[in-house]
């Protein structure tokens, strides 16, 4: 290790991760767009919404992310353009489809800090405690930002059009499909959210096919087998990050790249806003109505920590079996 750090400068690292930053993105705007407004209709999919509210929720999404980039791109504040994505995405659902609010449920999930949440849970399995509050902070500012977008379009548009938004608050997102049906609108999810990482053409179809395996899992163990819900996507989460790590190896990749997307379709991201949104309109809420929506808040914080640490579990494991094999190819290296 010694000979390591003499061998390569500070500089000559700074310059080779500058490098490899200022390549080229693999996919366009438009096509990052259409990726992620196909994953949230997906997510509307997997929500039991029916064809015309996922055409609305694509519709929506990809006007949002539109608004995102845009903004981005004029250097707006990050937490602002996702405000007013949210905002946008929200409102177009809406007029798209005035009398459901399947679309507006499903729209700004494209904004969700799933990639904060596990990469702050892995970093403080790793005794990186700084970086991961740093990155539960980012997160938890995307997620208010998020809420208070689409808090600010419910807003408006309910009071203008005399719409209830307790069914907004309330909606009951049932999984009646078939879950084969649920399975493949997850793949569609997972390939969605990772051509927006960037991750290569090549390697697509593997993030779909775990995408698929990882709701197809969850679903069989809480439908059929019965289990809870987080016991069901601890389980999920397990198989997912050990087929990772195992793909990971064969293709000689990070599993991280292979783990995150199929990861993200079961965040509670609807949980999670409409929690806080109901948090916020609370005095708007009934007693009973407010008590219903206090149990989301607990769920949310099984679900994430069902994921975290069924999918980090194998890497724990696994990393006992390479840590002599890695410290070959080190030794090889310097």
């Amino acid at each position: 290790m010694a000979n390591l750090k003499k061998s390569v400068s500070l500089d000559e690292l700074k310059k080779f991760f500058e490098e490899i930053n200022s390549r080229p993105k693999i996919y366009s705007h438009w096509q990052i767009i259409l990726a992620v407004g196909i994953a949230c209709g997906g997510f509307c999919c997997l929500f039991g919404g029916n064809f015309f509210e996922i055409i609305c929720t694509v519709i929506s999404t990809m006007a949002g992310k539109f608004a995102q980039i845009k903004l981005l791109k004029y250097k707006v504040n990050e937490f602002l353009a996702i405000d007013l994505a949210a905002f946008v995405a929200t409102t177009v659902a809406y007029f798209s489809h005035p009398t459901s609010v399947m679309p507006m449920v499903a729209c700004s999930l494209f904004l969700i800090p799933g990639v904060p949440i596990v990469n702050a849970v892995i970093d403080m399995l790793n005794k990186f405690f700084l970086k991961a509050l740093t990155e539960f902070f980012r997160a938890f500012l995307i997620i208010l930002s998020m809420t208070a977008g689409i808090a600010f379009s419910v807003e408006i548009f309910f009071q203008i059009f005399n719409t209830n938004f307790r069914d907004f608050i309330l909606l009951e997102t049932t999984l009646d499909t078939n879950i084969f049906i649920l399975a493949i609108a997850a793949a569609i999810c997972s390939i969605g959210f990772a051509i927006p990482l960037n991750m290569p053409k090549k390697f697509l179809y593997i993030v779909g096919i775990l995408g698929a395996s990882t709701i197809f899992s969850r679903n069989f163990f809480n439908l059929s087998v019965g289990l809870s819900p987080e016991y069901s996507t601890f389980f999920a989460a397990f198989f997912v990050g050990l087929f990772s790590i195992i793909i990971g190896e064969k293709l000689n990749l990070v599993s991280s790249i292979l783990l995150v997307p199929p990861l993200l379709p079961m965040i509670p991201g609807v949980l999670t806003y409409r929690f806080l949104f109901a948090c916020m309109e609370w005095q708007a809420l009934k007693p009973e109505e407010f008590v219903m929506v206090l149990p989301y808040g607990i769920d949310i914080l099984q679900i994430i920590f069902s994921i975290v640490l069924g999918a980090n579990l194998p890497r724990l494991i696994a990393n006992k079996f390479f840590e002599k094999r890695y410290a070959e190819k080190l030794k090889k290296f310097i």
